[in-house]
């Protein structure tokens, strides 16, 4: 039986229904791309932009530790010492909530999180040290560990390399999904155009 020995009622039936179908495609089409990149969204924020978020809290208070115990150094009176200790132990508390991040989201080696989170504890046996000389009254001497070439300044420089490491992993990484987005757009915009010339033409 040939197309045009049908009723015409059928035919229209018929018609319609290659058309929801093909409508449903380009739906299902739709919704598989839109949902494909909402994952690749999805997997940025919660990889490398958590990450380099918590590297840039950390490195934030890191450095300022840093500065304070310079200015330690410096304190006229033991209310302003006071003051730079409770300013640095507010940024030390910071610290370790960043790196539980790392551990969950990082997705380079582990053991550049962990030799980073060593780094950080190891600097903090060193300031407790220098603070200890101060404050028996050894300033010459704390004053040293502080300076370039100093035991404390060289602990913070190296952990603040670590943590560079760390933050270059994560921007490659999100080039990386940027890329495969960028790709998956392409695919997209290709495969609707296509779809579309298909209900065109029927």
């Amino acid at each position: 039986m040939k197309l045009k020995d049908l009723k015409i009622s059928t035919q229209l039936q018929a018609g319609i229904g290659v058309i929801l179908l093909l409508v449903a495609l380009l739906g299902a089409t739709a919704w598989f791309r839109a949902n494909s990149m909402w994952q690749e969204t999805k997997g940025l924020y919660e990889h490398p932009f958590a990450v380099r978020l918590a590297l840039g809290e950390i490195k934030a208070n890191a450095l300022t530790i840093h500065r304070d115990m310079r200015s330690l150094i410096l304190a006229d009176n033991e209310q302003e010492l006071q003051e730079i200790k409770k300013d640095i132990d507010t940024c030390e508390a910071r610290i370790p909530p960043q790196f539980q991040i790392l551990y969950e989201r990082y997705l380079g080696p582990r053991k550049d999180i962990d030799e980073a989170r060593d780094a950080f504890a190891q600097w903090t046996s060193i300031r407790d040290e220098t603070l200890r000389l101060l404050q028996n009254g050894n300033a010459a001497e704390a004053k040293k560990r502080v300076k370039p070439g100093g035991v404390g300044n060289e602990h913070a420089q190296a952990l603040l390399a670590k943590l560079d490491t760390m933050s270059e992993f994560a921007a490659a990484r999100a080039t990386r999904f940027y890329e495969q987005a960028s790709r998956h757009r392409d695919d997209s915009i290709h495969q609707l155009w296509l779809t579309l010339g298909i209900i065109f033409f029927c």
